[in-house]
Protein backbone atom coordinates (compact mmCIF):
# COMPACT_ATOMS: atom_id res chain seq x y z
CA UNK A 1 0.00 0.00 0.00
CA UNK A 2 2.80 2.35 0.50
CA UNK A 3 3.46 2.62 -3.64
CA UNK A 4 0.04 3.66 -3.29
CA UNK A 5 -0.10 6.34 -0.57
CA UNK A 6 3.33 7.84 -0.47
CA UNK A 7 2.78 9.16 -3.96
CA UNK A 8 -0.71 10.68 -2.12
CA UNK A 9 1.07 11.98 0.25
CA UNK A 10 3.72 13.56 -1.58
CA UNK A 11 1.03 15.14 -4.25
CA UNK A 12 -0.85 16.44 -1.35
CA UNK A 13 2.33 17.55 0.57
CA UNK A 14 3.03 19.43 -2.59
CA UNK A 15 -0.44 21.14 -2.80
CA UNK A 16 -0.09 21.70 0.64
CA UNK A 17 2.90 24.49 -0.13
CA UNK A 18 1.48 25.81 -2.78
CA UNK A 19 -1.50 26.83 -0.84
CA UNK A 20 0.57 28.19 1.91
CA UNK A 21 2.24 30.15 -0.94
CA UNK A 22 -1.21 31.37 -2.58
CA UNK A 23 -1.66 32.30 0.98
CA UNK A 24 1.38 33.90 1.72
CA UNK A 25 1.20 36.21 -1.25
CA UNK A 26 -2.51 36.81 -0.84
CA UNK A 27 -1.45 37.93 2.98
CA UNK A 28 1.33 40.37 2.35
CA UNK A 29 -0.94 41.91 0.04
CA UNK A 30 -3.50 42.73 2.40
CA UNK A 31 -1.76 42.53 6.21
CA UNK A 32 -3.33 42.46 9.45
CA UNK A 33 -6.79 43.21 9.66
CA UNK A 34 -7.82 41.18 6.12
CA UNK A 35 -4.93 38.87 7.03
CA UNK A 36 -5.48 37.71 10.43
CA UNK A 37 -9.36 36.67 10.12
CA UNK A 38 -8.36 34.71 7.04
CA UNK A 39 -5.64 32.52 8.80
CA UNK A 40 -7.84 31.91 11.74
CA UNK A 41 -10.95 31.10 9.59
CA UNK A 42 -8.44 28.46 7.55
CA UNK A 43 -7.58 26.91 10.91
CA UNK A 44 -10.75 26.76 11.97
CA UNK A 45 -11.93 25.14 8.63
CA UNK A 46 -8.92 22.51 8.69
CA UNK A 47 -9.88 21.38 12.45
CA UNK A 48 -13.44 21.00 11.31
CA UNK A 49 -12.42 18.77 8.06
CA UNK A 50 -10.32 16.68 9.65
CA UNK A 51 -12.50 16.01 13.25
CA UNK A 52 -15.56 15.85 11.30
CA UNK A 53 -13.86 13.28 8.79
CA UNK A 54 -12.61 11.34 11.43
CA UNK A 55 -15.85 11.30 13.37
CA UNK A 56 -17.37 9.90 10.50
CA UNK A 57 -15.10 6.18 11.63
CA UNK A 58 -16.24 6.40 15.63
CA UNK A 59 -18.82 4.03 15.50
CA UNK A 60 -16.76 1.68 13.34
CA UNK A 61 -15.67 -1.35 15.44
CA UNK A 62 -13.60 -2.88 12.44
CA UNK A 63 -12.36 -1.02 10.05
CA UNK A 64 -9.46 -1.62 6.83
CA UNK A 65 -5.82 -0.53 8.10
CA UNK A 66 -6.05 2.19 4.93
CA UNK A 67 -9.45 2.60 5.32
CA UNK A 68 -9.05 6.65 6.87
CA UNK A 69 -6.00 7.66 4.65
CA UNK A 70 -7.93 6.87 1.61
CA UNK A 71 -11.18 8.45 2.75
CA UNK A 72 -8.92 11.20 3.25
CA UNK A 73 -6.66 11.49 0.53
CA UNK A 74 -9.08 9.92 -2.27
CA UNK A 75 -11.95 11.81 -1.92
CA UNK A 76 -13.78 12.68 -4.64
CA UNK A 77 -15.86 16.01 -3.84
CA UNK A 78 -12.08 17.03 -1.99
CA UNK A 79 -10.18 16.43 -5.50
CA UNK A 80 -12.30 17.76 -7.13
CA UNK A 81 -12.78 21.27 -5.09
CA UNK A 82 -8.81 21.47 -4.52
CA UNK A 83 -8.85 20.98 -8.05
CA UNK A 84 -10.75 23.91 -9.44
CA UNK A 85 -9.46 26.00 -7.01
CA UNK A 86 -6.00 25.94 -7.61
CA UNK A 87 -6.90 25.92 -11.32
CA UNK A 88 -8.95 29.14 -11.13
CA UNK A 89 -6.59 30.72 -9.16
CA UNK A 90 -3.40 29.13 -11.35
CA UNK A 91 -4.82 31.03 -14.65
CA UNK A 92 -7.52 33.58 -12.80
CA UNK A 93 -5.48 34.90 -10.19
CA UNK A 94 -4.65 37.88 -11.81
CA UNK A 95 -8.01 38.82 -13.49
CA UNK A 96 -9.82 38.05 -10.05
CA UNK A 97 -9.95 41.61 -8.69
CA UNK A 98 -12.11 40.73 -5.34
CA UNK A 99 -9.90 39.68 -2.33
CA UNK A 100 -12.85 37.79 -0.98
CA UNK A 101 -12.90 35.72 -3.54
CA UNK A 102 -8.93 34.85 -3.64
CA UNK A 103 -9.22 34.17 0.43
CA UNK A 104 -11.98 31.70 -0.53
CA UNK A 105 -10.13 29.72 -3.06
CA UNK A 106 -7.01 29.98 -0.21
CA UNK A 107 -9.34 28.61 2.60
CA UNK A 108 -10.68 25.36 -0.09
CA UNK A 109 -7.20 24.65 -1.18
CA UNK A 110 -5.56 25.00 2.74
CA UNK A 111 -8.36 23.01 3.96
CA UNK A 112 -8.16 20.22 1.90
CA UNK A 113 -4.35 19.71 1.11
CA UNK A 114 -3.68 19.94 4.76
CA UNK A 115 -6.45 18.09 6.18
CA UNK A 116 -5.46 15.17 4.09
CA UNK A 117 -2.38 15.42 5.62
CA UNK A 118 -3.23 15.54 8.86
CA UNK A 119 -6.07 13.47 8.81
CA UNK A 120 -3.95 10.47 7.34
CA UNK A 121 -1.11 11.41 9.98
CA UNK A 122 -3.95 11.32 12.90
CA UNK A 123 -5.53 7.85 12.10
CA UNK A 124 -3.52 5.41 14.14
CA UNK A 125 -3.67 7.78 17.21
CA UNK A 126 -7.50 7.98 16.27
CA UNK A 127 -7.88 3.73 15.84
CA UNK A 128 -6.14 3.30 19.11
CA UNK A 129 -8.21 5.80 20.98
CA UNK A 130 -11.30 4.87 20.25
CA UNK A 131 -10.29 0.99 19.92
CA UNK A 132 -10.97 0.46 16.94
CA UNK A 133 -9.75 -3.29 15.51
CA UNK A 134 -7.71 -3.17 12.49
CA UNK A 135 -7.59 -5.65 9.84
CA UNK A 136 -5.05 -5.65 7.22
Amino acid sequence: MGLIILPLMILWFIAALYSIRMGYHLISVHPLPFGLPIILIALACIGAYVYFGLASFKANKEIWAFDIPFFFMTGKIALVLFTLSAMANFFFAKQIQNEYILAALFIVMITLSSGALIGSFASDSFIQKHNIKVTH
